[in-house]
């Protein structure tokens, strides 16, 4: 009570004070004009233009004795970040400012910076996060470098100040590095950086280009490392800052994020609502309802010696304690107030406030975590987010240990463990036991081994893409593609044509209840071709009717095959056909002549359609469901297309006699680069002699032939559970379903727009659209022109820069875009682009470097 407040909105425009003309005392009554007007709030005022309220904002005079707190909330981005973050700057000795990132579309550099300069704190909010505080904690990482000639021991000292109190904190620690950590600390470090000088390289100009070329260089080769495993894997790292991870789901983010709101239903929320701006309750039927009583029940047990309110207030305090502790961060503050306000009345209830205010603080606990680990393959290290005490290994192969949890933790964020083995793609064995009480001859209990297959890709193997190939895009247009499908459809076949490589060939067929094509065969890809074919995609609409698509696939497959260009299918769908057999029976008669990448859409595609082709077409499936993007999906599936795949599988078994083998697991027919095969089997029978088994895995990799042949124990591993019975159940299980909800790119995307401005050599022109991208004029980039280049040379590289330096957490869709441009560039023969390079990092506003660019 006593403070002042005031709401501000903004978008294009902004409203200069969003509740009252200034600041106002916060009061019963201003807080009540406050919470109607909040409740009438829209998204109605635009685009994201934060400059003009905070000019507003800082020419209020402050209130003496009342320092001025700012909370800025946006998802969105700017293009005049550097000039907010000076205002703020400018403003620091008079307010704080604290900023919220809503959504993977808030850009760092504007919250964190506005924080940072504001001597503040930034949040970001994505997936299912609640907008609620969080403890803070600083890491600070440093490199040692040198020998010491004498002492153990370092020494660090911290000084800060605290309520106008300084406070000193002297810290001694061993130089000699602690045994058996891992690299998790230099992982950490390593992330710090990163982050640090890609929030100051956006911001500064060419200032700190030389003092930061040689460290940028070492991080960006670290960066370029994860990135790539993750666009190869499509399994997102945890060590690299450009890839957002949803920490409920583990899944990348893509695409927006809906965030979950709290019901008006809901108890917690309705409690809040009800307390008064002094911080009391007032004990009427509705509070009684948010506590599942009546009034009377509340009334006729009020103690004698305190009214209405104190008894209201006191309950609704211990209703928080004792039912909604786990959301105490949020309503910390609202337990304070009241608290406080039961302090203020005289009688005898004040004595109660010691006991309740004692519930709004830390409980004490202690909990403990060992972990045993336990593993075919030989253990390598294993890391946490968490501080562990060393590993301990239980025999001498590695193959067992145990870790704990170091003392002190307050498991107050989640515990990850990750395990890291000796010879990953050598092949491994697990036999367990069955169930001795199952019925004899059943699979339970039968013993069962698992094989892992995990095969290795060499560096030289992976280097180059393929440059030949036919690609036939095949699009359901049935109705329900409607909407924001078809419209992500058509992005992605942006993406896609933009992607292909020249001199190859191409086709797109859309089909509903009839089909059509772009062409009645296959054409070659250059210039005039990706252009027809890029208005005829901006024409396409949902309107075909059902969805039938084995005619389509008999015409495609009837088209002869061009030679030295082998045909690569994708086909998109959101539904599932009748004749789903008929369907893959013939993708599997033209296995021989082609592969086939298939993409589900939504909830209501068949699993067995989608799964189907690509197992009959040696290709890959991809699901796309919820907040997915199907660009990222669709672009990992291009590279498994342009890449060598592991073929011609085959998995043979020796055992000693009285012993017969069932394969559990279908034939697996492809493995593309990061993907592992389990491959489970039932032991039936008993050993008449050797207790050995042997599995030999044969395949092609690049018209190589690579043996891999491992020899197992019979006897079953002890202590596993039944968990490879479970395992093998879950591959058999049907694919849950998710909600759909997708989302196209906006064609007002820079990115969206910089990809259709490319030619289908990979080269960009340098005229004022392009310019328009990059939030400059053509002028600004004519007039930096180096001479040593041409027009077309220069606005690929500004385009190159402006993807790696703006973009890079959308490389998965960009990659083969850049690619071509790399490669264009190259074959122009213009020598030595270093300069060219940092003259556009200048006006970018951006930090890569050449070897970055691939050039």
């Amino acid at each position: 009570m006593g403070c002042y407040f005031n709401i501000y909105g903004f978008g294009s425009r902004f409203e200069s004070s969003f509740t009252f003309e200034g600041s106002v005392k916060y009061s019963q009554d201003t807080m009540d004009q406050a919470l109607k007007i909040v409740k009438r709030m829209q998204p109605d005022l635009g685009g994201t233009d934060i400059l003009q309220p905070l000019k507003y904002i800082y020419s209020r005079p402050c209130y003496r004795d009342h320092p001025r707190q700012l909370f800025i909330f946006t998802d969105g981005e700017v293009r005049n970040t550097k000039e907010v973050l000076d205002l703020v700057k400018h403003h620091v000795h008079s307010h704080r400012c604290f900023s919220f990132g809503i959504g993977e579309g808030a850009s760092t550099a504007l919250i964190t910076g506005m924080a940072r300069e504001g001597s503040g704190h930034a949040q970001f909010i994505t997936g299912t996060d609640r907008m609620q505080p969080k403890g803070q904690r600083a890491l600070i990482y440093a490199q040692l470098k040198g020998e010491s000639s004498g002492g153990s021991e370092g020494t660090v000292t911290v000084k800060y100040s605290l309520k106008d109190q300084p406070v000193t904190n002297q810290l001694r620690f061993c130089l000699k590095p602690t045994e058996e950590t891992g690299l998790a600390v230099h992982y950490l470090a390593a992330r710090s950086l990163i982050r640090s000088l890609e929030q100051k390289e956006r911001l500064s100009g060419s200032d700190l280009f030389g003092i930061r070329s040689s460290i940028m260089d070492k991080m960006k080769r670290f960066r370029n490392r994860i990135v790539k495993t993750s666009v190869q894997t499509g399994v997102s790292s945890v060590y690299t800052a450009f890839i957002a991870i949803n920490k409920d789901s583990r899944q990348t983010v893509k695409g927006p994020l809906l965030q979950t709101r709290v019901q008006t239903c809901d108890p917690f929320l309705q409690l809040v609502s009800l307390q008064k701006a002094s911080g009391c309750w007032e004990l009427d039927a509705t509070l009684a309802d948010v506590f599942g009583k009546t009034e009377d029940e509340l009334t006729n047990q009020k103690p004698a010696q305190v009214d209405g309110s104190v008894w209201a207030t006191l309950l609704a305090l211990i209703w928080l304690n004792g039912c909604k502790i786990e959301q105490q961060v949020e309503w910390q503050f609202v337990a304070m107030k009241a608290a406080s306000w039961i302090g203020s009345q005289k009688g005898s209830a004040a004595g109660i406030v010691s006991e309740i205010s004692s519930g709004c603080g830390s409980v004490p606990y202690t909990l403990t975590l060992s972990v045993h680990v336990s593993s075919p393959k030989p253990i390598s290290k294993l890391e946490s987010s968490c501080t562990l005490d060393p590993l301990v290994f239980l025999h001498s192969d590695h193959t067992q240990a145990t870790v704990n949890l170091s003392p002190g933790h307050m498991f107050d964020k989640d515990v990850e463990l990750f395990v890291f083995y000796q010879d990953t793609h050598q092949p491994s064995a697990i036999v367990e036991a069955g169930v001795t009480t199952a019925p004899s001859g059943s699979l339970m209990r039968d013993p069962v081994v698992m094989i892992s297959l995990y095969p290795e890709f060499p560096e030289e193997v992976m280097s180059s893409l393929a440059t030949q190939g036919e690609f036939v895009f095949v699009m359901d247009r049935s109705g329900s593609m409607s909407n924001t499908r078809i419209e992500s459809a058509k992005d992605t076949l942006l993406l896609l044509l933009k992607s292909l490589p020249m001199g190859c060939y191409f086709n797109i067929y859309g089909f509903g209840s009839r089909f059509e094509f772009f062409y009645p065969q296959s054409v070659e890809y250059n210039q005039d071709t990706m252009d027809q074919a890029l208005k005829r995609v901006k024409e396409m609409k949902a309107d075909m009717g059902g969805t039938e698509i084995l005619e389509p696939l008999k015409h495609i497959y009837s088209q002869p095959c061009y030679p030295d260009h082998p045909r690569q299918l994708f086909i998109f769908t959101d539904g599932e056909v009748e004749n789903t057999k008929e369907v893959l029976d013939l993708v599997k008669h033209h296995v021989h002549s082609h592969r086939c990448f298939s993409f589900g859409i939504g909830e209501g595609a068949s699993t067995a359609l989608i799964t189907g082709m690509a197992r009959e077409g040696s290709g890959h499936a991809q699901f796309i469901t919820g907040t997915d993007r199907m660009q990222p999906k669709v672009m990992q599936s291009l590279r498994f297309a342009l890449q060598p795949a592991v073929v011609n599988i085959s998995v043979n078994w020796t055992f000693p006699d009285g012993i017969t083998v069932d394969t559990l697991s279908p034939p697996i027919n492809v493995l593309f680069q990061g993907q592992r095969a389990l491959i489970y089997a039932q032991l039936k029978g008993e050993s008449s002699g050797g207790s050995e088994g042997t599995v030999t895995v044969k395949y092609n990799l690049k018209d190589q032939p690579v043996t891999n042949q491992l020899h197992f124990c019979l006897k079953p591993t002890e202590e596993t559970g039944q968990s490879l019975w479970f395992s093998y159940g879950f591959e058999l299980s049907v694919t849950q379903k998710k909600k759909a909800c997708f989302i196209s790119l906006s064609q007002d995307d820079p990115f969206l727009q910089l990809v259709s401005l490319q030619k289908a050599s990979g080269c960009w022109e340098l005229d004022a659209t392009l310019a328009d991208v990059f939030g400059k004029t053509e002028d600004e980039l004519t007039n930096q022109k180096p001479a040593q280049v041409d027009g077309s040379v220069w606005a690929t590289l500004l385009a190159l820069i402006w993807l790696y330096g703006c973009k890079i957490e959308q490389q998965v869709e960009w990659q083969f875009v850049a690619m071509k441009a790399a490669s264009w560039i190259g074959s122009q023969k213009v020598g030595d682009l270093s300069q060219c390079v940092c003259v556009g990092n200048v006006l970018l506003g951006c930090h890569v470097t050449k070897e970055t660019l691939g050039i």
